[in-house]
Formats: structure tokens, sequence, C-alpha cells
């Protein structure tokens, strides 16, 4: 169970988390970069660094909790830490008595997603990129290793560079 405390972070997170282990690099850089993000896009995200708390609400997941945070610091999450019953208190008072541990990671934050999507397209853009939204992208086209072209609703594109960001339109405000 992942809750925002008292704070007033209730967005999407941006958190390392429960990541698969193939994420952690990407994770680990997005982390560092997201503090000066804003910046750089030259737009409002409304990126807060609030943490990410997971509970345990009996011992059975206490345990798998302590395993999950070694599995982090594996990866290179050292910050996340393990809590006991107290800390997670300390943390987060008023919980319901059923909370018996958790994990913290105070690296994580969230953002606005709509704001965020907006300003990538925008700074995109600025660097003569185009975009479409409410288009399929049926298939890439490839030519050894390299994505090279999308078939999509609209035709063929091919470029030199090529994100698909399937379910931003989600955020795109229209």
């Amino acid at each position: 169970m992942a809750v925002p405390g008292r704070n007033p972070c209730h967005r999407p997170g941006v958190r390392p988390q429960g990541l698969h282990p193939a994420e952690a690099v990407l994770a680990r850089a997005a982390l560092a970069r997201w503090p000066t993000l804003a910046e750089e896009l030259e737009a409002e995200l409304q990126y807060r660094k609030c943490g990410h708390l997971l509970l345990a609400e009996n011992e059975v997941e206490a345990e798998h909790l302590q395993s999950f945070v070694q599995r982090q610091h594996e990866l290179g999450f050292a910050d996340v830490a393990f809590l006991d019953r107290k800390e997670v208190f300390r943390l987060v008072p008023g919980l319901g008595e059923q909370v018996t541990a958790g994990s913290f990671s105070p690296a994580s934050g969230q953002a606005d997603p709509r704001l965020t999507t907006r300003a990538f397209a925008t700074a995109a853009q600025r660097q003569g990129a185009s975009y479409w939204t409410s288009t399929a992208c049926l298939a890439l086209q490839r030519v050894a290793d390299r994505v090279v072209g999308a078939q999509t609703g609209r035709g063929l594109v091919q470029a030199e560079q090529i994100v698909l960001a399937a379910g931003a339109w989600l955020f795109h405000e229209r």
C-alpha cells in the first residue's frame, strides 16, 4: 500500500521503488535530473520531492519489504530504507494500527503529468521535432537493430530518432 502521507504531493510518482531491474540505470539518471528539469525544459512541472512510502500490515508483508529494500540497495538505490513500526509512525503520525513496517525513498517525488508532457513536447518542438496526438502507431520500421520509422494511421514516418509515447495522450490537453 502506498501512502502519500501528510504532504501536498498527491500526483503521479517519480520513484525508484518497485521498478523492474532493467529500469534501474534509467531511474537513477531520472531521479538525478528531475530537480532541474523544469529549468531545462523552461516550464513549470509542479515537481516536488516528497518521498515515497510503502507499508506493510503484517509480519509477512514486513519480511517482503525487508527483502525488497535489500534488492533496491543492490540496484543502487542506497537511500531506500526499511522502517520499523515506530519509524513509520514518526514519519506519518495517525496511520492505522495495522501498520507494522514500511520502506521509504526520500529521493522520490511527484510532478504534474499534463504539464510535464506539454513541456517535453514544447521543448522538442524548439529543437525541430514534430509530434502528433491521437495517431495510432501500427508498426515500427527497423533496419537491423535500429528503429528508423513508424507506420502510423497517417502514413509512414521516417526519422533519425523516434519517440513512441504510448499513453501520453492521456496527459495532453486537447
